[in-house]
């Protein structure tokens, strides 16, 4: 919690004009905020595998879990802000639960994949996402130096 935020309501609720019912209420709200910034703060689950060095046409890395499916995203559909939308549960490698993720959405962290006004437009569109993935190989090199030599590039 924003300490600013926390020192501003505790002294609000001090005061003599805050009906116990406001004062809270006002503890409430800061206790869910807490919670939520808490639950993204102590991470998500472990890995969800081990990373390959391959990537999706969206510049997603694929991770093999341990029963040996290929994983880069595993969508979820959830009702946030008024819409449906399509966000991915997994990011760098991490799994991550729904209500995470609409916590990082609310804070600009992530972006969902798509935006829909139905579920079954959501999902749909999720489906189709997943059908079309298509994966290549991307070079994770450590690194190194390269120079020109005869006006061609060269690792030094």
């Amino acid at each position: 919690m924003n300490p600013i935020k926390f020192k501003m309501a505790n002294e609000w609720m001090q005061q003599e004009d805050a009906t116990p019912q406001e004062a809270l209420n006002t503890w409430n709200e800061m206790e869910a905020e807490f919670k939520a910034n808490r639950a993204v703060v102590q991470g998500p689950g472990s890995m969800v595998g081990t990373p390959t060095e391959e990537v999706t046409q969206f510049d997603r890395r694929i991770y093999e879990t341990p029963e040996g499916e290929r994983v880069s995203e595993k969508s979820t559909t959830f009702f946030l802000n008024g819409q449906w939308m399509n966000v991915p549960t997994i990011h760098n490698g991490r799994s991550f639960t729904d209500d995470q993720l609409r916590f990082m959405i609310k804070q600009g962290q992530i972006q969902p994949t798509s935006v829909h006004g139905s579920r079954n437009e959501a999902e749909e569109a999720a489906g189709q996402r997943s059908s079309m993935m298509k994966s290549h190989v991307k070079g994770f090199d450590d690194g190194g130096r390269i120079g020109l030599q005869g006006g061609q590039l060269v690792d030094q």
